[in-house]
């Protein structure tokens, strides 16, 4: 188990990285992020496995909300708070996705104040949530 658990905390740094650097999360980088962490976790009966595809349908749809209505959240990020709540649960993942959006709040304040404002303003609208998400989850999940 311990080695799944390295790989989970592999590809969620792979993700993380990638995110701040391109600013976009590839599929397949989702599917083995919930494939892993799914394995690492191991539901304990036949209701946590329903329980934890609910959860991530639920959050899916949740998030989807917030791309379609609001922005500033693109497709990558949907789809990983979704593996996010299919390896932690909803409850886990509601805290992993609050701590997340509290992090790139500092990250934004620090882009907004520093000292060249003017160049904040153009990038202040593309932050990186995935590289928020995936050491938040890191930490749950151990």
């Amino acid at each position: 188990m311990r080695v799944f658990k390295l790989f989970f905390y592999l590809v969620a740094f792979i993700i993380a990285f990638l995110d701040f650097k391109n600013l976009r999360i590839c599929n397949a980088h989702v599917v083995l992020f919930a494939a892993l962490g799914f394995i690492t976790t191991q539901p304990s009966c036949v209701y946590d496995f329903f329980i934890r595809i609910f959860s991530a349908l639920a959050m899916f749809f949740l998030t989807y909300a917030v791309y379609r209505c609001c922005g500033g959240i693109g497709g990558g990020d949907v789809k990983l708070c979704a593996a996010t709540a299919l390896v932690l649960g909803f409850s886990k993942a509601s805290c992993c996705i609050l701590a997340a959006c509290v992090l790139a709040l500092g990250y934004g304040l620090f882009l907004h104040y520093r000292k060249n404002p003017e160049a904040s303003r153009k990038t202040l609208n593309k932050i990186p949530f995935g590289s928020f998400l995936c050491p938040v989850s890191m930490i749950l999940i151990g």
